[in-house]
Parts: structure tokens; C-alpha cells; sequence
């Protein structure tokens, strides 16, 4: 006889948000002070791109007055403000001597990047990434970003800055089918290093000698860096992969470049010792990606039941939603068949969802007591497709656990067709009894119907919520 369950989900991301304070010393009335708020456009594991910026971070800032109705240009230096040295806290970004609003009213333009440098020309922003990225400090400290505002009148609130990255990502994945097993390592060759960044035009341009970059390990397989945009000509030694000590090398057949603020992702095939074709995608460098929530090894074990949507248009799919009947498809949980349980109908709904970062909050009830909700969660794909993402945080049994879940299907005026839905379990703690299913397995559900159809959310409304254990046990 099959068993009634229900799934229960735990709550995690919040989004980032902050404001000014005012704690100067007094000055004339007519004199209102500048401060700023700010947000990273990304979603991504580093120092000044995962919930904001730290504090101590320091930016430099441009400020240009407008005359009367007409915008002034920025200049490489004599502007209203050159290159202010503004430090985050708490309560945004300050700077000692305070900047002040023109007092005759005029509007103000502003160009601010970070990190703070000592420039002499807001035209010509030296920069230089670091050499060794295989670190989190080295990899952050390689991330200049800037940010700009325009038309800005005298106001008491925090100017809100958004920050987008001026240089180029690289991600390399090795594909884990023909790359040889041991310890890895990738050096990107023959890179320019250093650039100047125009911040009135927004171009970066390459200067010096070329170098090598380390990347930063991102998992077994997977190696990420930052590096000024260019071209890379075909025929050239562009990485090394160093395999428990044993160089092999990628030298692309065709041109290679990598833009501002964009994020190439490249996979290597192997064949006799070295890379010897690869795929590629770029994609815009801030948007969340799946592979920064669900390993790409695991991704590789669901797709064969459910698709994953990549790209950064995905489509409006705030509503409300009711699978039902709940239909388990698939487990890799040994033993263990997609009728032994009778699964609980659930409903969901996604709301606010943001198209600059491709984020959306998300309920769900589901079973007896299975209630959850979320900020923030991700969302791609393009079209009518689309893939929800997110990873959840809590304990079990009194176990600590770790999981992902992923949502896919396509929006249609009846709901979302071809529903899946996905549970993976990434960690757990201390689990001596075997209560809890075992890390790295997961199992996936759609409707039975191929609809989850539009519905209507109430905190009264019956349903066959059924009875039962979580599912993060193993226990049938």
C-alpha cells in the first residue's frame, strides 16, 4: 500500500539593501551632504558581490554640476568633485571631508568605480588584476566594478548606486567524462593583465606586456577568473592544465574574446592529453547562475529527467500554482521506486519577481504542517522556459542539512507546463542511524497531469495534504 507524505522546505535567502545616515559636523543649512547607497548587479560567492559590499570597502567618486538645464561632460580632472575617497559601514558610503550639493541647486552627475585608487584622470583608471586568483582575495580584489548616476538633485536620502563589472569573467569547466582523475589546476597564458578604463565613455582598453592569470578552483571541475577584455587569436597557448603535476594545454582553433561585464563559460573536452574542442556561452556577468547553487556534477545526474533553462530572459511567472496529484518520476535513493509513496498535492507561488537580477520569492504548502517561504531565489531560462533555483539550510531529526531544490517548466495561460520539481541533498551532519537520505541523492516530481495549473493562494483552502515523514528521510 502506498504511503501519504509530505515535503517540507526551509526558508533562506534575503536580499541586500542599506541607506545613509547623517552624523556630520553642522554646517550652513544650505549645505546638504552627499552619501551614497549601494548594490552589486550579481549574484556570486565573493567579497564585494554577495549581499554588498564589506565594511571598510572604498570607492572613488566623480561628481560633475550641470549647467543650469544643460548636462556638463566629465572631465579627466577639474570637475565639481574629483576622485572623493568614500568608505562603507552599515549605513552606506561616507567621506571625510564631507562633498556637498552645489548650493545654487544644480543638479549633479556622478561616476563612482571600486576599488578606490589614487588616480590623477577619471579618464584614464589604471587597473591591473591580480596574477594569483586560485584565492577568494586575489580573485576579489581583481573585480573592478563601476557605477553611474545622472540628473541627481539636492536631497537628504542616499543616492543609490548600482555597481556592474567593467572587465570580463572566465569560467572553464573540464569535461568530466574525458578530462583524466587528480588534482587540477588552470593558468591562463599569453593575458593582458592591466587596462585603462574610461569612465565618461565607459571603454577599457589593454596596456602592458601579456602575463598569466591562476584561477580559482570553483569545485572539482570548474575554474573561474577575471581578466580585461580582449581578443584572443587562434592558434595560441591559452591555458595550461596542470593534472596532479602533468601540463596540458588548450590552444583554441578559432578567435576567443571575452567582453565587459559579460561571463564566458567554456567547456574542455580531452582526447590523448589535451583540450582538443570545447563549447562555449556568454552570458551577461551579474546575472545568478545555476551552477553557483547546484554542483555541476548533480546537474548532470537530474537533466536526464528534467530540464534545466539557462540564459537571462526568462519569463514573467509570478502566479499561483497546484500540482496535483504530486507525482514522484525518479529517485536515486537505493531501493527505492517512484510508487512507493503517494505524495501530498502542493501548492506554490512565486511573487515579486525582479528582471534586472532575475530574482523571485516563493511559498508553498504542502502536507500537514509543510509550509515554507523564501526572498530572493533564483530564476533563468528564456522565452516561455524557465528554471528556479535555490538552496535551503536547516536541520532534520535534529541533523543539519543542506539542500537544493530546482523548479522547471513553461509558462503558459493555463500554468506551467511540464512542471518538475527537484530535491538534492548537498550536506548533512552527523547521521549514525542512516535516518536522513544520503548526500548526493535526490528525487524529482512532476505533475501527473504535464499541468501545474494557475490556482488561487489562501491560508484556508482544503487539500489532500496527507500525512507522513519528511522527505529527507530515508525511512519508508
Amino acid at each position: 500500500m502506498k504511503k501519504k507524505l509530505f515535503l517540507g522546505m526551509l526558508a533562506s535567502f534575503a536580499l541586500f539593501s542599506c541607506g545613509g545616515s547623517d552624523d556630520d559636523p553642522k554646517v550652513e543649512e544650505t549645505q546638504v551632504p552627499i552619501y551614497f547607497s549601494s548594490q552589486v548587479n550579481i549574484r556570486e560567492k565573493s567579497r564585494a558581490t554577495d549581499a554588498g559590499f564589506e565594511s571598510n570597502d572604498q570607492i572613488g567618486v566623480y561628481i560633475t554640476k550641470w549647467n543650469g538645464s544643460t548636462q556638463t561632460s566629465l572631465k579627466s580632472s577639474g570637475n565639481y568633485v574629483d576622485n572623493k575617497l568614500y568608505t562603507y559601514s552599515s549605513s552606506g558610503f561616507s567621506a571625510s571631508p564631507l562633498a556637498y550639493y552645489p548650493e545654487d541647486g544644480s543638479k549633479i552627475d556622478v561616476y563612482a568605480y571600486y576599488p578606490y585608487s589614487e588616480l590623477s584622470s577619471s579618464t584614464n583608471v589604471s587597473f591591473t588584476v591580480k596574477p594569483d586568483q586560485s584565492t577568494q582575495s586575489g580573485y576579489t580584489k581583481s573585480d573592478l566594478m563601476t557605477s553611474t548616476v545622472s540628473g541627481r538633485s539636492t536631497s537628504t536620502s542616499a543616492i543609490p548606486l548600482t555597481f556592474n563589472h567593467a572587465l570580463a569573467k572566465v569560467i572553464i569547466n573540464l569535461d568530466s567524462k574525458t578530462v583524466p582523475a587528480g588534482t587540477k589546476s588552470i593558468t591562463l597564458e599569453n593575458i593582458y593583465t592591466s587596462c585603462n578604463y574610461n569612465l565618461s565613455s565607459g571603454e577599457c582598453s589593454t596596456k602592458g606586456s601579456k602575463s598569466q592569470i591562476v584561477l580559482k578552483a570553483d569545485g572539482t571541475n570548474r575554474f573561474i577568473g577575471v581578466l580585461p577584455p580582449q581578443t584572443f587569436n587562434s592558434g595560441q597557448l591559452l591555458a595550461t592544465i596542470s593534472i596532479n603535476g602533468e601540463p596540458y594545454t588548450w590552444k583554441p582553433t578559432s578567435n576567443v574574446s571575452f567582453a565587459s561585464n559579460t561571463e564566458t563559460e567554456y567547456t574542455l573536452e580531452f582526447e590523448n592529453g589535451d583540450a582538443v574542442a570545447f563549447t562555449a556561452t556568454i552570458n551577461p556577468w551579474g546575472k545568478p547562475k545555476i551552477n553557483e547553487v547546484v554542483p555541476t556534477e548533480m546537474q548532470e545526474k537530474i537533466k536526464d529527467y528534467m530540464p534545466i533553462y539557462n540564459g537571462s530572459t526568462p519569463p514573467n511567472v509570478m502566479g499561483t500554482y497546484l500540482c496535483s496529484p504530486n507525482y514522484m518520476i525518479h529517485s536515486s535513493i537505493p531501493g527505492e521506486t517512484n510508487d512507493d509513496y503517494d505524495f501530498a498535492d502542493r501548492l506554490f507561488r512565486f511573487s515579486n519577481q525582479n528582471f534586472t537580477n532575475n530574482t523571485l520569492d516563493y511559498d508553498s504548502k504542502q502536507g500537514a504542517d509543510g509550509q515554507s517561504s523564501g526572498k530572493g531565489y533564483f530564476i533563468s531560462g528564456s522565452g516561455d522556459n524557465f528554471t528556479v533555483f535555490f538552496n535551503t539550510t536547516g536541520t532534520s531529526y535534529g541533523i543539519s542539512i543542506k539542500m537544493a531544490t530546482v523548479i522547471s517548466g513553461t509558462k503558459t495561460s493555463q500554468g506551467i507546463k511540464n512542471y518538475r520539481y527537484a530535491f538534492l541533498m548537498l550536506e548533512k551532519g552527523p547521521d549514525p542511524e542512516n535516518k536522513l537520505v544520503e548526500v548526493g541523492t535526490f528525487r524529482i516530481f512532476k505533475d501527473e497531469n504535464e499541468l501545474a495549473s494557475n490556482s488561487t493562494w489562501t491560508n484556508t483552502r482544503s487539500l489532500d495534504w496527507g500525512t507522513g515523514q519528511s522527505i529527507y528521510s530515508a525511512n519508508k
